[in-house]
Formats: structure tokens, sequence, C-alpha cells
């Protein structure tokens, strides 16, 4: 079992998660720099799960760059296992107020 405060991993979330819906980094790639930017260490990194991938640019040693996309894709994770944050609430926005008129 994690400890209460480690990120969530796929091995320990919930069962109910089905593995199609599980981020893993597919691949890290050197790629050019994107437009404007400067340096020769870029790398392209792609996550993927059955029916989504997800495609970014970092700077940094592929090392580097694997360990940051493994680090996104367990966020992601957590986020498919645990819902919204507090912090970051999705939902209906409120309605107009009992004596205001819609607009």
């Amino acid at each position: 079992m994690s400890a209460p405060n480690s990120p969530a991993t796929p091995s320990t979330m919930s069962a109910t998660v089905t593995k199609p819906l599980i981020y893993a980094v597919h691949s890290v790639e050197k790629t050019e720099a994107p437009g404007g930017a400067h340096g020769q260490d870029w790398h392209r990194y792609v996550l993927k799960n059955n029916s989504s991938t997800i495609t970014g640019v970092r700077r940094g040693s592929p090392q580097l760059v694997r360990e940051y996309a493994t680090q996104y894709a367990e966020q992601l994770n957590t986020r498919i296992v645990f819902g919204p944050s507090t912090w970051n609430p999705r939902g209906r926005k409120p309605g107009p107020r009992n004596n205001e008129e819609p607009k």
C-alpha cells in the first residue's frame, strides 16, 4: 500500500478504473526546438491510453523528459480515479438569481 501523500500509480488505483483509461509513457524522442525557442536538447514525449494520445515537448535530457512525462501520466491517472480537485472544481455555473432576468 502506498503512503498517504504519495501519488497514485496505476497499480495502486481503484479496481473500478479500467486499464484502457490509464495513461502511460509511449515514447520520448529528440526533436527540434519549438518556434522561437533556443537550445538543442528538446524532446517530444507521447502519453497514450486506448482512446487518447497526449503529445508535448520539453527541454532536457532524455532521462529528465521521461521522468517528467511519467509524473504527468501519474497526475492524469490520479485525476481519472479521484475526479477533479477541490481547488479546481468542475460543474455547472450557478444560474441567475431569483430577482434577475436571464440574459
